[in-house]
């Protein structure tokens, strides 16, 4: 697969197709588990687990904006409540917050390319805050991700995980 980037209705989804591309191939060529190809798709691996929270996080987060009687659920026939489109989209307004946060330190670059920071008014289908837990999340899902993709067996992956906070403090030294 590829991502177009040439079109002006693709600018600022890169971040999200991203997302994408690293739920499948994380999924079925990194952390396998027999019956799954997706890490959305949950299961008792670090990279799987640490999705699954990020899908609670987020989960909970639109119920604390739902205008609905009935509390929002992940839906397979719904869209915008599949858990591999919630999770693109939150990847993708989690590296425009990032990215953002790296600016206010004198980060250079701006992430139009990678993000359209105009999508994420509609807080019941955008998380709407990333300070704290879902950050936190975020970062230790990049750093196992990129730990998983250099080779580094599950067991290794299963250390870093034992404290996200530790973790999220040196990479952000």
């Amino acid at each position: 697969g590829f991502i177009n980037l040439t079109r002006d209705s693709g600018v600022g989804s890169f971040a999200h197709e991203y997302a994408h591309a690293l739920d499948y191939i994380l999924g079925s060529r990194y952390d396998t588990l027999k019956g799954s190809m997706y890490l959305t798709d949950g299961g008792e691996t670090p990279l799987r687990r640490i999705v699954t929270a990020i899908l609670d996080e987020v989960l909970k987060q639109f119920n604390e904006h739902n205008t609905k009687e009935e509390p929002i659920k992940y839906d397979e026939k719904e869209y915008w409540y599949r858990k591999k489109e919630v999770f693109a989209r939150s990847f993708e307004a989690w590296v425009s917050w990032a990215t953002k946060e790296l600016q206010k330190d004198g980060y250079p670059y701006k992430a139009d390319l990678l993000v359209r920071s105009s999508r994420y008014n509609n807080s019941q289908i955008y998380p709407s805050k990333f300070e704290g837990r879902l950050d936190d999340l975020f970062t230790a899902f990049c750093i196992l991700a990129g730990q998983a993709m250099n080779g580094k067996p599950l067991s290794e992956l299963k250390k870093t995980t034992t404290n996200i906070k530790t973790q999220t403090t040196m990479i952000k030294a």
